[in-house]
């Protein structure tokens, strides 16, 4: 299964896969501080995600 995400969110954006939780989930890196924050809403599921691959 391929989801496929906007462009616009990868710069600012990071993906954790959850191998046991099967969800992928979004957080936004806060350009000055580097915090992260979780993006409710924005976790996909999956079966068992392992890796994440990011192509143009």
């Amino acid at each position: 299964m391929t989801k496929v995400l906007p462009r616009i969110l990868l710069p600012l954006t990071v993906f954790a896969a959850g191998r046991h939780s099967n969800t992928i989930s979004v957080f936004a890196i806060n350009p000055e501080t580097g915090k992260l924050t979780f993006q409710r809403k924005s976790s996909i599921n999956l079966p068992s995600p392992m890796c994440i691959l990011l192509t143009e």
